[in-house]
């Protein structure tokens, strides 16, 4: 078993946001990693919630109530308020495969959700979300 941190980052922006994800394989489908990511977030994101804390993706508690609700709208809520992972994991598949965000492993983009991928304690995983052209 090992830890990897995974970059998201929204593209043009240089926004960048670390998620530590432990693994306890190296070999993993592309599929299980954007699953195993999203997953992740979606803990941290329902940890938040429930303690009705700052969540770390604002700085301020304004930025955070004017954010959040428009954020949380986006995702399928469980009857405690908190986020359902299983169906943000659907949609992050679906994302993906829309071209929504690409990721990149090791310097390389990855396009294939079957792909076995090998990693190791120092690959490099990151998140590249697009953002939408305005009127495009």
């Amino acid at each position: 078993m090992f830890q990897l941190t995974i970059k998201e980052e929204v593209f043009g922006t240089g926004k960048i946001n670390e998620i530590p994800i432990q693994f306890s394989s190296e070999r993993i489908t592309l599929s299980d990693l954007i699953q195993q990511k999203v997953t992740a977030k979606i803990k941290e994101v329902n940890q938040h919630i429930k303690e009705k804390s700052i969540s770390p993706f604002y700085k301020t508690t304004q930025e955070q109530v004017l954010n959040q609700d428009a954020i949380l709208k986006r995702f399928a809520k469980l009857k405690d308020g908190t986020i359902d992972a299983e169906k943000a994991c659907y949609e992050a598949l679906s994302g993906f495969q829309k071209n929504v965000f690409f990721v990149i492993l090791d310097g390389k983009q990855r396009e294939d959700l079957q792909e076995e991928l090998i990693l190791t304690q120092n690959s490099e995983v990151r998140f590249i979300q697009l953002m939408p052209l305005v009127g495009g």
